[in-house]
């Protein structure tokens, strides 16, 4: 019996100010070892992705974009661990919509919405509410991106290639590789849109 208590549990990663791929391996640790310990709720400082000293940082985009990545790094290998086979369903549906919607819509909107379901279904299969309110928190920047890339229909291929890709890793759970591609995912996405704005204000 446990008389209505639960295992909290606070923890203090070791932050690297602004580096938030150090900063996110840490905080996963910690999240492994509340799990291996029972404990229902982990309470974790606040910005401590980022660090909480950026100061003028916190304005520029490169940070944004690498704290962007790190969410989707964490959900990922979440996902990996936690996803169920109705999830996963889900996941697979979402893909292959993904699919005829790129190939058939001349909507922008429309696609980027049938995009934003595909990773939706991974956020939710985090089974982390923290997790999916930051990402959240990051959804406008990241649909102005997904929007911009869109745009370019050389792209649509290799985004149909890095969904399949994803969901073949999270259907096998394996991390690392699942891992991989989504930042690869990112960075493309963050490097065309990146040149564009810089050949447009050229």
């Amino acid at each position: 019996m446990n008389y209505g208590f639960v295992r909290v549990g606070a923890f203090t990663p070791k932050i690297k100010v602004a580096d938030t791929q150090a900063n996110t391996a840490e905080i996963k640790k910690l999240i492994d070892q509340a799990e291996k310990e029972h404990t229902a709720l982990a309470v974790f400082p606040e910005l401590c992705i980022t660090g909480y000293t950026c100061g003028d940082l916190f304005l520029q985009s490169r940070l944004l974009n690498s704290s962007r990545e790190a969410l989707e790094e964490l959900a990922v290998q979440l996902a990996c661990e936690k996803i169920t086979q109705e999830e996963l369903e889900e996941l697979e549906k979402a893909g292959e919509n993904f699919k005829k919607v790129l190939k058939r819509s001349k909507d922008i909107t429309e696609v980027a919405e049938a995009d934003v379901r595909f990773h939706d279904v991974i956020y939710m299969a985090t089974d982390n509410q923290k997790l999916i309110h930051l990402l959240n928190k990051l959804r406008e920047q990241m649909y102005r991106y997904r929007v911009e890339y869109l745009k370019n229909p050389n792209v649509h291929e290799q985004l149909i290639q890095e969904h399949e890709e994803i969901v073949y890793h999270i259907k096998r759970r394996e991390k690392v590789e699942a891992t991989a591609v989504t930042c690869q995912h990112i960075d493309n996405q963050v490097s065309a849109v990146t040149d564009k704005i810089r050949t447009k204000n050229n």
